[in-house]
Parts: C-alpha cells; sequence; structure tokens
C-alpha cells in the first residue's frame, strides 16, 4: 500500500502556500510507489528500465521534488526498484556486459544511482537489500577500459515537420548561431548538434555496450568563452515540460565530468576513425575543461522548478564542478530570454 494521495496533497498544499497558486502539473508518476514512514519515503520504481525522462523511471527528479518541496516533512528518502524477471540471472551472475536492451537500460539506471548518492548522501539512500548493487556495477566498469563513441557522421541539417525539439535545435546552432553564443557565453564557432553518449569497454562495438545507445544524444553542446566549460544543452517543446529533464540531464552532466573534468578521465573518447565525421570532438580534445554548465532550455517548464529546486540541485553540483540552469525560449518569435 502506498502513501500517494497523501504524498500528492501534501505536495500541491505546500507549493500553494509557498506560490500563493494551484498547479494541474503536479501529478506524480503512475509507476513510482511513495511510502512514508515517519519522516523517510521510500520511492519504489516499478520500472528502472524505462527511459530516464519518462516520470515512471526519473528518480531522481522525484526525490529532489519531495525533498525541496516537502522538505519539514521528509528527512531522508531510500530508493527501492523492482529487478526485472528477465534480468534476474544476468542480475545474480553480475553479467554486466548484455546485448539484452533491457540490460543496458537497467546499467544506466545503476550509473545514476550512483550519481545521485554522491551528490546526496545525507539524505538519499538505497534500501538494504539493494545497497551493494551500484557499488558492484561501478567497481566492475572501473576496473574495464571505458569509451564514449564518436560521432560516425555529419548531424543531419534539416529535419521532418514531426521532429519539432530537432528542427529547433538545429535553428540554434545555425540561424541563431551568434544569438545562442553571445546569450549563454559559448564560442559560437564551437556549437554542435548531437554529442553521442554511447558507453562502453574494451572497444567500440555494439557487443561491448554498457547503456543504450543509438540516438541518445546531447542536443547541443558549445566551448565557453573561458575556453574551460563545457556547455551542454538539453532542449524541450512546450509540449514536453516534465521533471524527468532533471534526471536526464544529471546523468550527461555525470557522464561529461568522468569524460572532461575528472583527472585522471574515467571516460575517454573512441580513437578517431579516419574518414569519419568527429562533429566537433577533436576541436574539444584541444581544450582544457575543468567545468561543466548544463543547460535546460524550454518553452515552458513545470511548475516544480519553482521555489529552491534548481538552487538545492546546484548546491551540491558545485562538488562535480558543475552547474544547472534554465532558459526559455520562444520558437515562433525566435527568442531567447530568462
Amino acid at each position: 500500500m502506498n502513501n500517494n494521495s497523501e504524498i500528492l496533497n501534501l505536495l500541491k498544499t505546500r507549493y500553494k502556500d509557498l506560490t500563493g497558486k494551484s498547479c494541474r502539473s503536479i501529478k506524480l508518476p503512475s509507476y513510482i510507489d511513495f511510502i512514508l514512514k515517519g519522516k523517510t519515503i521510500t520511492m519504489f520504481v516499478n520500472k528502472p528500465t524505462e527511459n530516464m525522462q519518462t516520470n515512471d523511471a526519473a528518480f531522481e527528479a522525484w526525490a529532489l521534488a519531495i525533498k525541496t518541496w516537502l522538505s519539514e516533512d521528509v528527512d531522508s528518502i531510500v530508493l527501492d526498484y523492482n529487478q526485472p524477471d528477465e534480468l534476474v540471472q544476468s542480475i545474480l551472475l553480475n553479467r554486466f556486459v548484455d546485448e539484452e536492451v533491457n540490460r543496458r537500460s537497467y546499467n544506466r539506471f545503476l550509473f545514476r544511482i550512483h550519481g545521485l548518492l554522491d551528490l546526496f548522501p545525507d539524505w538519499f539512500s538505497v534500501v538494504d537489500s539493494k545497497r551493494d548493487e551500484a557499488t558492484e556495477f561501478m567497481r566492475w566498469l572501473s576496473s574495464e577500459t571505458r569509451y564514449l563513441n564518436r560521432p560516425m557522421q555529419a548531424s543531419a541539417t534539416k529535419t521532418s515537420k514531426e521532429d519539432c525539439e530537432r528542427q529547433k535545435g538545429i535553428w540554434f546552432i545555425n540561424e541563431a548561431r551568434s544569438k545562442t553564443g553571445e546569450y549563454f557565453d559559448v564560442l559560437s564557432d564551437t556549437l554542435f548538434d548531437q554529442l553521442p553518449v554511447g558507453v562502453f569497454v574494451s572497444g567500440v562495438k555494439n557487443a561491448t555496450r554498457i547503456f543504450t545507445g543509438g540516438a541518445s544524444a546531447i542536443d547541443f553542446w558549445g566551448i565557453g568563452v573561458d575556453r574551460t566549460t563545457f556547455h551542454l544543452f538539453e532542449l524541450k517543446s512546450k509540449s514536453n515540460k516534465g521533471l524527468g529533464v532533471i534526471s536526464e540531464v544529471l546523468f550527461y552532466t555525470q557522464l561529461m565530468k568522468c569524460a572532461l573534468v575528472d583527472q585522471p578521465k574515467w571516460l575517454v573518447f573512441s580513437d578517431k576513425v579516419k574518414g569519419n565525421e568527429s562533429r566537433g570532438i577533436d576541436i574539444l580534445e584541444k581544450h582544457n575543461i575543468t567545468k561543466i554548465s548544463a543547460h535546460i532550455v524550454a518553452e515552458d517548464f513545470h511548475c516544480l522548478f519553482d521555489h529552491d529546486y534548481i538552487t538545492n540541485l546546484n548546491n551540491r553540483m558545485i562538488q562535480w564542478n558543475s552547474s544547472i540552469d534554465q532558459t526559455k525560449y520562444n520558437y515562433a518569435n525566435r527568442e531567447i530570454y530568462r
């Protein structure tokens, strides 16, 4: 039995008390159970292999929302989750390299748990029965040679009408390149589209892929005018304003910290293949990156981004030499504004 209705009512009440407004967008995920006991909430994720930006898998985003808005009611959050039936044998054997797509999604889920534990060890933890699983995964992964894949071809400069967000992303780095560079303090000639985030061990091939890949990519990116900051951008259209963007951006930031900021680098880009399009990676590798600046660029935001949500997150992301901010844009008017 969960306490989702009680938690939802608390969130709506606290939101109205603090902002003086109501928000119809406050709806708890259908497949995360929230169990309240004293001042501890256990979050049970029923579908850990779902897309990380959907409500049903975005445990980081919802943990932070609960802790931000219900700080008077909640001291700690404990994560529990379902281990998919088809992966039980793989989990028991710690078989992390597996061409099963759900195993790769599950690996990514464990990596994300490790990230949130790193940022919020004082109030976030994992249930005792699964406490060591993410640790074992990271121990194994740390013992391997880890690679980020390079782009294999130039990104498309035209998109279908249905691919609205891609169309808008191309506008930011093409027609609005100078405006984007000036607004975000990015060198406009270093703005590039679609940075792949495929992680591999031993070598870059499908059999050694650790996380789901294919279409997974940072929407666009650039190098700061200070030449030491990597800027990543996650773009959302008006119809896509869920909290899950936080889980997505945290994952990308964690990966790029591992590849660019950590010393020695925990992730390295794979070797360049002659004749392949590097899409800016060659330029990136020539810079000594020491900071990550993540930008959520959206036409509208979920109401729970109000209050101290982003501030509380940034207070901890300092330890990653990273930060997250929000920027609104109006594509119809071709405007970017805070």
